[in-house]
């Protein structure tokens, strides 16, 4: 699909389809990078289908939700002992060499992929999603304006929820939950309101959110996976790690509480900025 210059909103379901990035092209030489740019997409299409619900047939719905998560989650066999890894080593590049180079020997093989990706499983889940797409594109929607919107003030309402109870219990499961919706309210917006969006200051405001509380999502996956293999590892290295991993999550959720609370305690919703 060609990606021209965008007006401010679409006008229908299958112009706002348009506005997605292409399905990935299988490349041996940049699995890595393919298997992001088809997850980037999958989050992008679930975003979407959370806005569109109330007009959408909830069977259909349901299929299109299952097989895109399904894709997602096969994906991530090979994805996420890769941002382990990545996570890992930015918080052990600030001890001193000789103690980074003991730890890197010492969990390095704990982030081997126990399902490595291959082409097949690839090319699979990008034909997958692109039948999706296809399936999606046949859908038509009365009113679309309307429904985007009244999706998008969902969307705005759920995140602002699960920052609430994010803000008061401060547990990594709560603050995983509220960043999934403030993923989803970026992607709407981003789609749905284009250049428009991206240049007010909430887009910036709320895509530092999104990114921080990614990042708080990866230092908990990274001390819950060090937590269960503790048996192999020296305790003193282990303890080092998880403390300054502790120590870089509090910074990070003071961070993403403190843009929280600029984007979520007012009761205007963000898409009221972007007419």
């Amino acid at each position: 699909m060609a990606r021209k210059k965008q007006k401010s909103k679409p006008d229908s379901w299958s112009e706002l389809l348009h506005r997605l990035p292409e399905v990935p092209s299988w490349n041996s030489a940049r699995s890595e990078q393919f298997t992001h740019d088809l997850r980037i997409l999958i989050k992008c299409l679930l975003a979407l289908l959370e806005m569109i619900k109330s007009g959408c047939e909830k069977d259909s719905l349901r299929t299109f939700k299952l097989q895109l998560k399904g894709t997602a989650d096969a994906l991530a066999l090979s994805r996420d002992p890769v941002v382990l890894e990545k996570t890992f080593k930015s918080i052990v590049k600030k001890f001193d060499l000789k103690r980074r180079k003991l730890m890197e020997v010492e969990f390095h093989t704990y982030f081997q992929p126990q399902h490595p990706a291959n082409s097949n499983l690839l090319s699979q889940g990008a034909q997958r999603v692109s039948v999706v797409l296809h399936e999606l594109q046949s859908i038509e929607l009365a009113n679309f304006g309307a429904l985007a919107q009244a999706g998008i003030r969902r969307t705005y309402k759920t995140a602002r929820l699960k920052y609430k109870i994010a803000r008061e219990r401060k547990k990594a499961k709560d603050l995983h939950c509220w960043r999934r919706w403030t993923k989803f309210l970026f992607l709407q917006m981003k789609l749905m309101f284009g250049a428009e969006f991206a240049n007010q200051g909430h887009s910036k405001k709320l895509n530092q959110l999104q990114k921080c509380l990614g990042e708080h999502h990866d230092l908990s996956t990274l001390r819950k996976f060090l937590k269960q293999n503790q048996k192999h590892h020296s305790k003193k290295l282990l303890q080092c790690v998880l403390q300054r991993i502790d120590q870089k999550r509090e910074l990070i959720e003071k961070r993403a509480l403190n843009l929280g609370s600029k984007l979520f305690s007012r009761h205007r919703h963000p898409d009221d900025d972007s007419h």
